[in-house]
Formats: C-alpha cells, structure tokens, sequence
C-alpha cells in the first residue's frame, strides 16, 4: 500500500473514531477521560461548553475531583450550576451539596436546601434524605417534622438506608397529627419533572 492510501486510512479510522465518541454519552466520555483518553476529555468539554447539562454534570466531575486536570472546586461548582439550571436533578444535588460543606463556594446551608429541594422534587433519594435531615434540624430550613419524615420517607422507599433510620427515630418524637399529616402528605406526593 502506497502512503497515500496508508494516510487516507489513518485520517478515516481517526475521523471516524473522533465521530464515534462525540456520540457517545457525556457518562462514558467521563469514565474514557478517568481512563486517560485524552480525546474523549476533549469531547466531553466540547459537549460542556456547548450547554449539554450531563457534559456539564460529568465535566464538573473530574474538576472536583482532579481526574486528568487540576483539582478545582470553584470550576467545578460553575459547572454544577449550569447543568442544575437546566434542572439535571444530579447537577442540582451536587450543587446543593457543594454550598452544604463550602466546597468551592461560601458555606450556605439555605442554598444548599434551595437545590436539594430542586433535585428532591424531582426524586432523587440522596436529594430528599439531605432535605429531610435539614428539616429535622433546622439547618437552612425551619425545622419540620411533618416535612422532615415526608423527605425521609420518600428517600427510605427508594433503598436509602440511613432515610430509614433517620425517619424511624424522627417518628418517635411525633404526635399522632403530625404523622397523619405527613402520612397524607406523602401518599399525595408525585415527582416534578
């Protein structure tokens, strides 16, 4: 084979493979990147930059974490905002989890249950098992135990066993209303999309 032909190949079988990771999802983009395709980082930015939340999500990802860059929070945190303001449930918990602990941002526990609330609603279990807590201690939230053992209760459903604890000992210190209440507040509750 002539160098032309053997050049035409390469540039082919890279194109298409270039082609072929800017389709994949931004999830397995993330996890060639932590493998060390520098390629797949490239493209999983590209995606970020251009506004797809998961990209976004997945890029902020390996920015808090320092896979294949630099460690970096606050990159990470405005990564997490795009993405929750486009209402990617994950996005939106993470960002509240980020202002929970003061990672890459002040520590504000009222915008830490402003996004779990978001990602909550939407029924994400680790969302409501942090809203649940926040409103059993009133910690950025009024402290609600009718709301507490409703979040508690839904994250408990959905397999999360610290939920489960948590809402069996809230329910101990409840009166027979409150429970009502929170009873009819849950058989009630569907997820926003």
């Amino acid at each position: 084979m002539n160098r032309f032909c053997t050049l035409s190949l390469l540039l082919v079988t890279a194109f298409g493979w270039a082609q072929a990771q800017l389709e994949l999802p931004p999830a397995r983009l993330y996890e060639m990147a932590t493998d060390g395709n520098p390629v797949a980082f490239e493209h999983l930015t590209a995606l970020a930059e251009a506004g797809n939340a998961e990209a976004q999500l997945n890029l902020g990802w390996l920015y808090h974490d320092g896979w294949v860059v630099p460690q970096n929070s606050l990159f990470a945190v405005q990564l997490f905002t795009k993405a929750a303001e486009q209402g990617l449930a994950d996005a939106q918990f993470w960002l509240g989890w980020m202002y929970d602990v003061g990672e890459g941002v002040r520590r504000d526990s009222a915008t830490a249950v402003t996004w779990f609330r978001k990602a909550a609603d939407q029924g994400d279990r680790d969302a409501q098992h942090n809203l649940g807590l926040k409103y059993r201690d009133g910690n950025g939230a009024s402290k609600d135990s009718v709301a507490a053992y409703l979040w508690l209760s839904l994250a408990a459903s959905q397999g999360e066993r610290f939920a489960e604890k948590s809402r069996n000992d809230l329910q101990k210190t409840m009166t027979p209303a409150q429970l009502d209440e929170a009873q009819k507040l849950l058989a009630e509750w569907k997820p926003k999309k």
